[in-house]
């Protein structure tokens, strides 16, 4: 199989989204779509162009080619269990990720609170200055 020339027909999406347990939303949500499209992509309603195709082989931990070629099930259960701990420690790292975006944006929110406390601060000194100089 070509990946840069897909086929219209017979992909393993579905088979590899339920292998990792996985609903549409969910898979949509890890490739930046929504559950609509993997629902046409599922059901070959969507052309799967070279796009699709990496980043769902990008998170099934697959080739491009895998996706047309074999099912999860054609694996063997080392092969499939290496890619369910590949998919575990992914999937810790992009919660801890987001823990830090999440803790960097509070600080950041944090850090402007701070500055604009101390510019009014130091406004409310100047006029006070300011008005005992008038």
């Amino acid at each position: 199989m070509d990946p840069a020339n897909p086929p219209m027909t017979g992909n393993y999406v579905r088979e590899w989204r339920n292998f990792y347990d996985w609903t549409q939303q969910q898979l949509a949500d890890r490739i930046g779509t929504d559950a609509s499209v993997i629902s046409q992509l599922e059901s070959e309603n969507r052309r799967m162009h070279s796009g699709w195709i990496g980043k769902l082989a990008e998170v099934f931990f697959i080739t491009r080619g895998t996706i047309y070629d074999r099912p999860p099930e054609k694996f063997s259960e080392a092969e499939r269990e290496h890619l369910k701990e590949k998919q575990a420690a992914a999937e810790s790292l992009r919660r801890r990720m987001q823990t830090k975006t999440i803790d960097l944006n509070i600080g950041f929110i944090g850090d402007a609170r701070k500055r604009r406390a101390r510019d009014e601060t130091q406004n409310n000194r100047r006029k006070r200055k300011d008005g005992d100089q008038g």
